[in-house]
C-alpha cells in the first residue's frame, strides 16, 4: 500500500537553501504545495524565500498578460499630433509597474505623483455626462512633484474662474437648469482641449492621453524611461506598484 506524505512535513526537512530553490520555481508547484512553501518560509523567517516566490508568481502573471495583449502593447512610438515631439506606450487597462527615477528629471525617487485622465461620455444632448477616471501613482523627486502641484493650482483656478464666468452669463439668459445643462455639455465638448492645454503648461514627463476598459495610452516626455517603462513590465517588474 503506497504511503502519501504530507507536503508540509517534506517541506519540514527540507533545508534553508533547499527551500530557496523551491521558491525559484514556485509556479511549477501545486496550488496546495505552494501554499505550503510560503507556510514554512515564513516559520522560518525566510523572506528572501518568499519575496523570490512573489516575484517568479508575478513575473509569470505580467508575461501571460503580455502574450495575450499582442505586440500593441508596451511598444514604444512616437506621438501623434497632439503631443509632438513625446513619446506614446499602450498599455492595459490594469495595474503598471514604473521606473524608479523620475519621469521629469531622471533623479532617484522618494515620492509619488497620481497622473490622472478622466473620459466624459454621453449618449444624447438631454442624458447625464457620465465621467470615468484613472489614475496611477507615479514615482517622482520630491522636487519634480512639488513643481506639477504648483503647475496644477494656477491651471486648476483659471479654468474654473473661466466656467463660473460662463455659467454666470447662461444663468441670466436660460435660468439654473439651462445653466447646468450649459456648463455639462461644455465640459464634455471642450475636454479634450482642456486635458491638451493642462499637458503642455505642467512640468510631469508622464501623462494619461485616453484610456477605455481595455487600454491606456500614456504619452512620456523621455525616450529611456518610455523604454524602461515597457521592459519593466514586460519582465513583470521588481519595484513599486502603482496603485489604480
Amino acid at each position: 500500500m503506497a504511503i502519501r506524505v504530507d507536503v508540509h512535513d517534506r517541506y519540514k526537512h527540507c533545508s534553508d537553501a533547499e527551500l530557496r530553490k523551491l521558491a525559484e520555481g514556485y509556479n511549477d508547484l501545486t496550488l496546495e504545495a505552494q501554499q505550503a512553501l510560503l507556510s514554512e518560509l515564513n516559520a522560518r523567517g525566510l523572506r528572501d524565500g518568499v519575496e523570490t516566490a512573489h516575484q517568479v508568481h508575478v513575473k509569470a502573471e505580467a508575461e501571460a498578460i503580455a502574450a495575450a495583449c499582442g505586440p500593441d502593447y508596451f511598444v514604444v512610438t512616437e506621438a501623434d499630433e497632439r503631443m509632438p515631439g513625446w513619446f506614446q506606450v499602450i498599455t492595459p487597462h490594469s495595474d503598471l509597474f514604473f521606473p524608479h527615477f523620475c519621469p521629469g528629471c531622471g533623479s532617484a525617487t522618494d515620492a509619488t505623483f497620481p497622473v490622472v485622465d478622466v473620459q466624459f461620455s454621453k449618449t444624447s444632448v438631454f442624458a447625464p455626462v457620465h465621467a470615468q477616471q484613472l489614475q496611477y501613482k507615479v514615482p517622482h523627486c520630491h522636487s519634480c512633484r512639488q513643481a506639477n502641484i504648483r503647475a496644477g493650482v494656477p491651471l486648476a483656478l483659471t479654468f474654473l474662474g473661466a466656467a463660473v464666468a460662463f455659467t454666470a452669463l447662461i444663468y441670466l439668459w436660460l435660468g439654473l437648469r439651462g445653466a447646468m445643462l450649459a456648463m455639462l455639455l461644455g465640459l464634455f465638448l471642450g475636454r479634450n482641449r482642456i486635458k491638451a492645454f493642462a499637458r503642455q503648461r505642467a512640468p510631469g514627463g508622464v501623462f494619461i492621453l485616453e484610456h477605455d476598459s481595455n487600454s491606456v495610452w500614456f504619452v512620456i516626455k523621455d525616450r529611456n524611461y518610455a523604454e524602461n517603462f515597457c521592459a519593466l513590465n514586460r519582465a513583470g517588474g521588481t519595484t513599486m506598484r502603482a496603485a489604480v
